[in-house]
């Protein structure tokens, strides 16, 4: 199987947490650690990894709130750079311009899965949990299998309550993952219907002018590309 690495997590995770080491023991430690450790606990042998570049088309898209707006005022991770860098030329991650590193993992994986080659997604991050297909948390160790309609009910269910702690986006007043669970399994027949059900909770909470533009907003933020014209998938990588 080949590991599609969300490389951000790993990232921010190592330069966040180490402050008073060398950089090598940085990187041998930690960093290398986290490869290691993904290989060894998956037995995959080949990988691809990806960085967020610049030009997030998501900041343009933000109305109510500015995208990732909580984030400004924070303090840079000490090794950010650094480990940025090590991450592009020991371990040839991909930076990914336009979009987010989520919605290259997206992209690839739903191509790979089409052309039945064996992959699962690395990371931590619940976003992912909106795609098919099979995801490793390389932190709890924990496999997921996530079938189209987990997919579907996991993405309806962040539309609803949105990702105000992580990405600023609001979802709506007093609809917690419980409530929205509620909703979305309210639904006899998904896809469409949770389109429906989800806008439904819109128009009622604001009316159906500011309604429908907030549910629009907040979906288009939240659901990770499927597709981009120019966005090719890179060759693989051999773990060392």
């Amino acid at each position: 199987m080949i590991a599609l690495i969300d490389a951000d997590i790993i990232l921010y995770r190592v330069a966040w947490a180490k402050k008073d080491e060398t950089e090598e023991e940085v990187v041998e430690n930690y960093l290398d650690e986290y490869f290691t450790t993904l290989q060894s606990s998956t037995g995959c042998s080949q990988y691809i990894g990806y960085l967020t570049g610049r030009n997030n088309f998501r900041y343009e898209l933000a109305v109510s709130l500015p995208y990732k707006g909580n984030r400004v005022k924070k303090e840079k991770p000490v090794w950010k750079d650094f480990l940025r860098n090590v991450l592009i030329n020991k371990y040839h991650c991909i930076v990914v311009d336009g979009m987010e590193a989520d919605d290259a993992l997206s992209i690839t994986q739903r191509v790979f899965m089409k052309d039945n080659i064996p992959c699962f997604i690395a990371s931590t991050d619940k976003d992912l949990l909106q795609i098919q297909g099979e995801h490793f948390n390389f932190v709890k160790q924990l496999w997921t299998s996530v079938s189209d309609l987990d997919a579907a009910k996991n993405l309806w269910t962040q539309v609803l309550t949105g990702d105000l702690g992580t990405d600023n986006i609001p979802g709506l007043p007093g609809i917690g993952t419980v409530k929205a669970g509620k909703i979305i399994e309210s639904v006899k027949y998904p896809h469409e219907e949770y389109r429906t059900a989800v806008l439904n909770e819109y128009v009622r909470c604001y009316g159906e002018y500011d309604g429908i533009q907030k549910f629009t907003e907040n979906f288009m933020l939240i659901k990770l590309l499927e597709t981009k014209e120019d966005f090719l998938i890179p060759a693989v990588c051999n773990f060392k």
